[in-house]
């Protein structure tokens, strides 16, 4: 089963939480620079059955910026297991049906990932095309003061 890095945002705008799942970690070397941790391994990957639970729980545009790193050593009945203690029967159940009505993903296509890319989120930066075409200001209504005292 394969392993990934990727980003998953929780919730949205105007409170979003990303969180990094995958990724080595990091510490300044003594000129300042940024580099791996010697002889880390990457914290928490996903694997494809999580990314797809997921996808499911929060929304597929959720999950984003996955590259695969590696191969997993768990079987999926162990997979499945970690993933209901985590998430919920529930919600895996909701994904994969029950037990033994479909396998477990083993991998992702991430080139199928690419090519659908979603449409902007209410949360990206503003299209300053779009900004530049509004009015500069809203217009008012201003009352005239006398007429509505007559």
């Amino acid at each position: 089963m394969k392993l990934y890095r990727g980003i998953i945002d929780i919730g949205r705008s105007p409170v979003r939480n990303e969180v990094l799942r995958g990724f080595v970690p990091m510490e300044f070397n003594a000129k300042g620079h940024q580099v791996q941790v010697k002889g880390a391994k990457p914290r928490d990957p996903l694997t494809a059955p999580e990314v797809l639970v997921l996808r499911k729980m929060f929304g597929h545009d959720a999950v984003r910026e996955l590259a695969e790193i590696g191969e997993a050593k768990e079987l999926a009945t162990q997979v499945r297991n970690r993933l209901e203690t985590k998430y919920g029967t529930k919600v895996v159940e909701s994904v994969f049906g029950i037990r033994g009505a479909m396998a477990l993903p083993k991998a992702l296509d991430l080139s199928a990932e690419e090519d659908n890319e979603p449409a902007d989120d209410p949360g990206d930066p503003v299209d300053e095309e779009v900004v530049a075409e509004a009015p500069a200001k809203r217009p008012t209504l201003k009352l005239n003061r006398e007429a509505a005292s007559a």
